[in-house]
């Protein structure tokens, strides 16, 4: 059976795992790792009435959204009067941080609109920013998605993400339908270019995470009666390694 990675195009993959009754295949030319068939809306909205993502405390999220704001100033020059569009906004975290912060950010979730504030019921504006933080790896058709949203971006417009990957050494789990893509360096980059960008960075992503959370992960294949005589004095918070990666985006006008 052939099937058309959702990344490259490139229309030879070959199937490797099962896991919650979804096939999973692995692209041959880019390495995507990619459901297929792809799970339906139906399939998905089932499956997040019972998910929860165990790291997404508001203080973690609200944590995290300072760090990446924070760096898109001191790196990307991201100033106060630019537009920005948080695209997936979930609890619209991100857009509520930058707002206090004196920045221009609004938050779309085509999923489950947030209430409150800060957001918008329509993407289309020619933003200057558009962010993606954990939300690649959830679509379904995501160079549909990237190429309306680069449509969306005003000329030599960024777009900053954070997506798993299978290249930073850290372990990931295949969790379909919630995860429906698992990325490489190079499937980002051949995403990136058919839907109209180019890569400007790519690294390995750090996160903050609960301490008690990141101690419970480590331990985890630890017997029970040794883990819980095990205790820490790490501060409530700290600077982890992920299974995702930081990338910026730009839209290609040349």
């Amino acid at each position: 059976m052939r099937m058309t990675c959702p990344a490259c195009g490139c229309d030879g993959s070959y199937r490797f795992k099962v896991v919650n009754g979804f096939t999973l295949r692995k692209c041959d030319l880019c390495w995507l790792e990619f459901c297929a068939p792809m799970p339906t809306s139906e399939e998905i909205a089932v499956c997040y009435k019972s998910f929860y993502d165990h790291v997404s405390s508001l203080e973690r999220m609200r944590l995290n959204a300072k760090r990446n704001l924070d760096y898109l100033v001191e790196k990307w020059g991201l100033w106060r009067t630019a537009k920005v569009l948080d695209y997936g906004c979930g609890e619209n975290v991100f857009a509520a941080v930058a707002h206090g912060a004196g920045f221009q950010a609004w938050g779309f979730d085509p999923i489950r609109p947030p209430p409150g504030p800060f957001t918008v019921r329509d993407i289309a504006g020619k933003w200057a920013w558009i962010t993606l933080w954990g939300v690649l790896e959830h679509l379904t058709d995501p160079l549909a998605t990237l190429t309306r949203l680069c449509a969306e971006l005003a000329p030599g417009g960024r777009m900053a993400l954070t997506t798993v990957s299978m290249e930073t050494g850290i372990p990931y789990q295949h969790i379909p339908p919630i995860h429906t893509l698992y990325f490489t360096r190079k499937a980002i980059e051949a995403l990136a270019g058919r839907a109209g960008f180019k890569v400007i960075e790519y690294r390995n992503y750090e996160m903050e995470l609960d301490s008690d959370m990141y101690l419970s992960i480590l331990l985890r294949t630890v017997p029970e009666p040794y883990r819980l005589q095990i205790f820490h004095t790490l501060p409530d918070y700290v600077e982890v390694p992920t299974n995702e990666v930081f990338v910026v985006l730009e839209r290609d006008d040349l």
